[in-house]
């Protein structure tokens, strides 16, 4: 599905992105939107269609093998730690397929934890001049 792109409409004029409105009231995006939701008369945001001037169709996203983004292993707990649940599941039933472990068990969940306890942050290369 196409993701829905907006145009907002304000006493200034028409903005092609609440980001774009922001720029020309000196103020967060955010505090944009909250005007079209609080200041309706004045402030409007507007489902842009394809027919409008900069938007073109989105293509389809490919499945790739994780959700959001491309995670290599070995993972640290740093990196692990703050992604969505959905992501942190995927990691582990990936791990558990490599490694040729049942998801389900204790032990495979412990040995998981333990791999990135073991496995070191990359750390930049530091030369001595």
């Amino acid at each position: 599905m196409p993701k829905i792109t907006y145009k907002i409409i304000t006493p200034r004029g028409e903005f092609g992105s609440a980001r774009k409105a922001a720029v020309a009231y000196e103020c967060d995006p955010g505090t944009i939107l909250n005007r079209c939701e609080t200041d309706p008369l004045n402030y409007k945001r507007i489902a842009k269609q394809p027919g409008d001037a900069g938007v073109r169709p989105q293509p389809r996203a490919k499945k790739t093998q994780w959700v959001t983004k491309k995670i290599t292993w070995p993972l640290t707990w740093a990196e692990y730690r703050y992604n969505t649940h959905e992501i942190k599941e995927e990691i582990y039933q990936i791990w558990c397929a490599e490694q040729g472990v049942d998801p389900d068990q204790e032990s495979s969940a412990n040995d998981f934890f333990d791999a990135m306890d073991n496995s070191e942050p990359e750390e930049a290369d530091e030369t001595e001049e």
